[in-house]
């Protein structure tokens, strides 16, 4: 295992972000079995126990826990939580007194004993605790929301302020959802309707929430609602919810002909380096995790990867098998030798070093592995997420099954051109993540042009399911700049930082926010090596090479000279529901690459957030973003031209407003993980259908 306080960290993070509990608890247990005293994995525990409804279990550990720590705020606060949820409201009340004694302006038992005193019938003293939660922290959303909800409750609430509260409410109710709280987050949502029968996004929420926990007729009942109550504005949700309602029946139907046999098997092979489950999902491992859902309504679904530490385990989740497999030390040798000695490769091709990720001496058992396991599932369809060295293995045992390719970003052109094509003849399809890669691929591999389409990645619509504070927006007086996305040179964070430091010169009241891993990418990965500057490429390739020479991380902090340096925040990874509020909360969303984006997902869940995008004619981008309407784009590597960008969108609020709501509409009808898995479902069927032409 790792170290205790990382194991805790990523436990927490399972609870939080994923609702992951069964992994939480797996780790806690791992954790006591090691150190029986441990307070921390303890409290997890209890947590655990909260959250999947075993709340006597939790009372019982949160009582343990405080014989050995009597004077815990958090022990207490969670125990008056634990008796609220059972109803025992006297001895909430005096859990919630006691964490009163520890910590004497915590609003937040200020706003839980107010709902408590609300369940009781003191109207009078629920509206004083809640008045004194705002009193102590003006900005408690859930306070307000609450009171505001007594008063609704009471007759007491103007008629013109309930569809500012029942969009308060949906919006609790979607940061609930994210964070995996899905009781509160339904309370919520059916509040929002209480307040507004019109919304249309409760109850678009509410019925996800009841899908995801299989209560179909729920589920069915809320989304018919949606095109009743739909207007011109809302009128996105009423495709969203055809297109659900179109996949639970196709899911019932599906469900009938497992019995038969006749439902499709899809298999999809990661590459050695990606982490699938939130919160470690790399780019391409989330792209897995976002397909697999979906497809698993109507399909059977396993996902293979290699384990990423000891905790990971076989797991179920929403319908999908996910098959971790252990690092053998023998593969683990091999890519330390290539490490050290892959640069000599270059002496057989063409002068570049071979990228890792498409030799064949990077985990190889990995990929023998999988072929083995893939021979005692026989899986119909076999989708390999851009890795290419497994294949010729993976069609040898299993000769049946139908392959598709999907690449997420062009073939490294430093790659051997004959290594590949000899892996790509056993392909019966190629996907790929925008028209940007297809016609790359169809390009370097013509022969193969016919194999080739389309599949644009997606989002997950309801983690988006709440309308943007537009009047708040025009109101800040600070405006915040966001960039999202691995902290590595190719991402062009430091061209970001200068063009900040240009922005601020002419616009003071400005933050910027960078969010993501520091995850540098070795340069070989993501532009071939080239001495000349023949192209603008080459040029970008040579801009880049010092920052490799020292910590990314490092060279950015010493560009925070003192005029901007309390302007810009670096927050590293954070917890997704953090991420998802980033979004909102921003006022333009900048992303500056300098390679060519495949397709470029954080500019997407931005403008599905409604926020405009400003970002380079980088690949993709090009696509997803429509430039003067959803964001603009600039040329790469061009601080200047950034600025501009930043700047014109400042300083215009009815542009930027504009561009806003035009960009969320764009992000939610293009790139859904839903339309994503009806055409992989599409091509799935397509492929294994007895009639159909060889591609």
């Amino acid at each position: 295992m790792s170290t205790v306080a990382e194991a805790l960290q990523m436990a927490v993070r399972y609870q939080t972000d994923n609702l992951d509990l069964e992994r939480a608890k797996s780790i806690y247990q791992k954790i006591l079995a090691i150190l029986p005293e441990n307070t921390d994995a303890l409290y997890g525990l209890s947590m655990v126990a909260r959250q999947k409804g075993e709340y006597s279990t939790a009372e019982n550990l949160l009582r343990s826990l405080l014989q050995k720590q009597p004077s815990s705020f958090k022990v207490w606060f969670s125990l008056g939580n634990v008796y609220q949820i059972q109803g025992h409201l006297p001895e909430a009340v005096a859990a919630y007194q006691q964490a009163l004694k520890l910590q004497p302006k915590a609003f937040v038992i200020y706003n839980n004993l107010g709902h408590v005193l609300e369940l009781q019938g003191k109207v009078d003293e629920a509206l004083e605790s809640y008045q004194t939660a705002l009193d102590l922290q003006p900005n408690c959303a859930e306070a307000e929301v609450n009171l505001a909800n007594l008063l609704h409750r009471q007759g007491r609430l103007s008629q013109d302020r309930q569809a500012y509260y029942a969009a308060k409410n949906n919006n609790l109710g979607v940061a609930r959802k994210v964070a995996g709280d899905y009781p509160t987050a339904i309370a919520y949502f059916q509040q929002a309707i209480a307040l507004q029968p019109e919304l249309v996004l409760a109850y678009y929420n509410l019925g996800s929430i009841f899908q995801e926990r299989e209560k179909m007729e729920e589920a069915i009942a809320c989304y018919q609602k949606v095109p009743e109550v739909a207007t011109s504005n809302t009128g996105i949700y009423h495709q969203l919810v055809r297109n659900k309602l179109n996949r639970i029946n196709r899911g019932l139907k599906h469900n009938q002909e497992k019995q038969s046999g006749q439902r499709l098997k899809i298999a999809f092979v990661n590459q050695y380096c990606d982490t699938i489950l939130p919160p470690r999902q790399n780019s391409i491992g989330a792209c897995t995790y976002g397909i697999a859902r979906p497809l698993a309504e109507c399909c059977n679904v396993i996902v293979y990867g290699l384990k990423d530490s000891e905790i990971d385990d076989d797991y179920d989740r929403q319908g999908v098998h996910y098959r971790f497999l252990s690092r053998s030390r023998l593969d683990l040798w091999l890519y330390e030798q290539f490490q050290k000695y892959g640069k000599y490769g270059k002496l057989f091709n063409r002068g570049m070093t071979p990228p890792p990720s498409t030799s064949n001496w990077v985990f190889p058992l990995y990929g023998r592995q999988v072929a083995r396991d893939l021979l005692q599932q026989q899986c119909d369809i076999i989708c390999f997420q851009h890795t290419t060295q497994y294949i010729p293995i993976v069609r040898a045992l299993n000769p049946q099954a139908k392959i598709i390719l999907n690449l997420h970003h062009e073939r490294y052109p430093q790659s051997k051109r004959s290594m590949l094509e000899k892996r790509l003849r056993y392909v019966d399809a190629i996907t790929c993540v925008s028209d940007y890669v297809t016609q790359k691929t169809r390009q370097d591999f013509p022969h193969l042009a016919n194999r080739c389409q389309t599949v644009y990645n997606g989002i997950d619509a309801s983690e988006f399911a709440r309308e943007k504070d537009y009047s708040k927006a025009r109101q800040k007086k600070i405006k915040r700049i966001m960039y999202a996305g691995a902290v590595s040179p190719e991402k062009g964070v430091h061209i970001l930082l200068d063009a900040f430091q240009t922005v601020v010169r002419d616009y003071s009241e400005v933050q910027l926010v960078i969010v993501g891993p520091q995850a540098v990418r070795p340069l070989e990965e993501v532009f071939p090596q080239t001495t000349s500057q023949k192209n603008d490429s080459d040029s970008i390739f040579l801009s880049l090479k010092p920052f490799y020479s020292q910590s990314y991380l490092a060279l950015l902090k010493e560009k925070l000279t003192s005029d901007i340096a309390e302007k810009v925040s670096i927050l590293g990874m954070i917890p997704r529901s953090q991420l998802v509020d980033c979004f909102f909360d921003a006022d333009i969303f900048v992303f500056p690459s300098l390679w060519d984006e495949g397709f470029g997902l954080p500019a997407v869940e931005a403008m599905a957030a409604g926020t405009p995008v400003v970002a380079t004619r980088s690949g993709a981008l090009v696509e997803t973003i429509r430039e003067g309407k959803t964001g603009f784009l600039v040329e790469k590597n061009h601080v200047f031209a950034l600025a501009t960008a930043i700047l014109r969108l400042l300083e215009n609020d009815d542009l930027r407003e504009s561009m806003s709501k035009a960009a969320r509409q764009w992000a939610l009808e293009n790139f859904t993980w839903d339309r994503t898995a009806d055409s992989m479902l599409q091509l799935g069927h397509f492929l294994t259908t007895p009639d159909s032409n060889d591609k």
